[in-house]
């Protein structure tokens, strides 16, 4: 084959390679964009919130990577499946009542976040364990 025909072929495929990275759809390491609407962001402002605070906000695995809005005084409470770890507050707006669940201390943002190993523990001598996590994140905003 001569020599330019090689390398087109190395260029095409180094480029089906790259084009490939990132479509994983299982699902284990990406987390969904932020949801919101481009009239919304237009009229807000980057760093302004367009959710409504709610007094009484429930989060699960599936808002990971989103934000959520609750009134100060107001309760988030966390629902994840066995197996994650504690969750954790960023920042003075949220203040923890008990176990999974948060009080709107003062107005402000707050992250809660979490994770949960992708994969078994190992459970006997000489297994191998990958020791992956996934992560968990919500931003709250407190009003």
């Amino acid at each position: 084959m001569p020599k330019t025909v090689l390398s087109l072929l190395a260029v095409s495929a180094a480029g089906l390679l790259v084009a490939g990275c990132g479509s994983d759809t299982g699902g284990a390491h990406t987390l969904p964009a932020k949801a919101q609407s481009p009239s919304s962001a237009a009229s807000t402002g980057p760093t302004a919130s367009a959710c409504a605070a709610s007094a009484e906000v429930t989060v699960t695995a599936a808002d990971s990577g989103h934000e959520v809005c609750v009134k100060t005084g107001g309760r988030v409470t966390v629902q994840l499946a066995a197996g994650w770890a504690p969750v954790t507050a960023s920042g003075a707006a949220l203040a923890k009542a008990s176990g999974s669940e948060f009080n709107g201390a003062k107005a402000g943002r707050a992250e809660l976040t979490s994770s949960e190993r992708v994969c078994p523990k190992p459970t006997g001598k000489g297994m191998m364990g990958c020791g992956a996590l996934r992560g968990w994140k919500v931003t709250v905003v407190v009003r």
